[in-house]
């Protein structure tokens, strides 16, 4: 339904309200637009074309205000032009009056705060609000308060009025929904809300930093910083350990716990990183519709997070143009390659370049500027060290004897894919990683070393990419 150029409107003539769109050519599907309206709880009762009045969508009686009407009207012209997807968030723009952006941030923070363990599915968390305008609208005052550059409203008291309707809820859900949320908003430390793109408008994504300490929900891993960000088309997070930490991002396929996954990379990372840098850091991002190609969802994703870090300039740090910073200077941020990832880092370095970041090419390992990790497999040599010295000990040559390996990861990742590599001699019997189980109970070391290094050069590959016929009798 991407058209900028339809106009919609609302007029009502006692029980007969109806929406009226103007489209230049042809209307999507009636089934379409009817979906569209019932996300802000308006059902469509019969639909007649006029002349005048263009492709008019009857819903009958409608309490909705003048104001309201407008905004519904507004959100929907956003939504054909493609600035926002609208989904039951939009219930929120009839039941509090806002617009839709604010809608949009509403879903990133309830997006959010269901990735730190929430528990609650999205729909109950919608209707939970959409029952609690007030809380809703109060908010929003706070989150306007604390980081619009421009407001001078007082912050404790939209901070008060909003720890009050967490106290006025009635019921377990709701003061856990809202709790999250007030959270949320006093977590955050910067946000690229307030800012706008090289043609003067909002951007199309947001992105926040936070303190995770300050969380409603912790786990016994808490991150130094994170960064969450947030479109109709991509979601990602970047946690740290540390000030001064490094670490991949990963383009991840866990769309409900993505957060999870990053946690506990992010404290092996810091393990990991003891030796060469104070702490480690891990992100991880995933796409949310099947039609972006992950290059753009990347790009959007590192955007987001250079959008709320600070640049150093002649030697002097520099916060971002509109962000309240009220977190001091932080102007350390890399990211390197990691699953799934292992081509763009020349695409991050060029992002960094067009925000003259002040790490430039040094901001992702990798790519033409550095060392492409999966190509040298620097990490999988230095672990076949250690087993080789393993084995030696143990009175076993595994350069010439063949020895069977059960393994965690596939023929696609950096470090299992080239460790897997390293010798002819391994037999792989078992392996498994989050979408598959490998058995291969009496493999041929030859063979299944050819099929192996087939599957490490096929991009994105998988243990189902495996040749059936080559795998031994009971294995699969």
């Amino acid at each position: 339904m991407q058209n900028p150029s339809a106009r919609v409107s609302f007029d009502a003539d006692g029980l007969n309200n109806r929406a009226q769109i103007q489209w230049p050519g042809h209307p999507p599907l009636l089934a379409d637009v009817c979906k569209m309206f019932e996300h802000f709880g308006l059902r469509v009762a019969s639909y007649h074309q006029s002349d005048n009045a263009g492709h008019c969508y009857e819903f009958g009686e409608l309490s909705l205000p003048d104001a309201t009407r407008e905004l519904v009207a507004q959100a929907c012209e956003a939504a054909i032009a493609g600035h926002w997807q609208v989904d039951r968030y939009a219930m929120l723009i009839a039941s509090a009056g806002i617009d839709w952006r604010r809608a949009v941030l509403i879903r990133a923070a309830c997006r959010f705060v269901r990735q730190t363990g929430l528990g609650l599915s999205e729909d109950y968390i919608i209707g939970s609000l959409v029952a609690a305008p007030d809380f809703v609208t109060a908010l929003l005052s706070l989150f306007d308060a604390r980081f619009n550059p421009d407001s001078s409203a007082d912050t404790e008291a939209a901070d008060l009025e909003v720890a009050n309707l967490v106290d006025a809820a009635t019921s377990l859900d709701d003061d856990r929904i809202r709790r999250a949320l007030h959270g949320f908003v006093t977590a955050t430390l910067r946000t690229n809300w307030f800012q706008v793109g090289p043609d003067g408008e909002p951007k199309d994504y947001v992105s926040f930093k936070i303190d995770s300490s300050r969380l409603s929900i912790t786990g016994p891993v808490v991150p130094y910083r994170e960064i969450f960000v947030h479109s109709h088309t991509v979601e990602g997070v970047h946690l740290r350990s540390g000030a001064i930490a490094r670490g991949g991002l990963r383009w991840s396929n866990r769309a409900e716990d993505f957060r999870t996954e990053v946690l506990g990379l992010m404290k092996t990372q810091a393990v990991k990183n003891a030796p060469i840098v104070p702490t480690g850091a891990k992100g991880a991002f995933v796409l949310r519709s099947a039609t972006v190609d992950p290059a753009d969802g990347y790009r959007t994703f590192i955007r987001g997070l250079l959008d709320v870090t600070d640049n150093i300039v002649d030697g002097a740090v520099r916060h971002p143009a509109r962000t309240v910073c009220p977190d001091g200077d932080d102007a350390y941020l890399v990211v390197a390659a990691d699953k799934g990832t292992a081509t763009f880092s020349d695409l991050a370095n060029s992002i960094a370049a067009e925000y003259d970041f002040w790490l430039g090419d040094a901001f992702a390992s990798g790519g033409s500027a550095g060392y492409d990790h999966k190509a040298m497999g620097i990490t999988a040599r230095g672990a076949w060290l250690s087993v080789r010295r393993h084995f030696a000990e143990a009175g076993h040559d595994i350069d010439v004897d063949p020895f069977t390996v059960a393994g965690i990861g596939d023929m696609s990742g950096d470090v299992f894919g080239n460790g897997m590599l390293l010798s002819r001699n391994i037999k792989l019997v078992a392996a498994f990683d989050h979408r598959h189980i490998f058995l291969d109970p009496n493999p041929d070391p030859q063979t299944s070393f050819d099929e192996r290094t087939r599957l490490f050069a096929l991009p994105r590959s998988s243990w189902q990419d495996y040749t059936p016929t080559l795998i031994s009798t009971g294995g699969g």
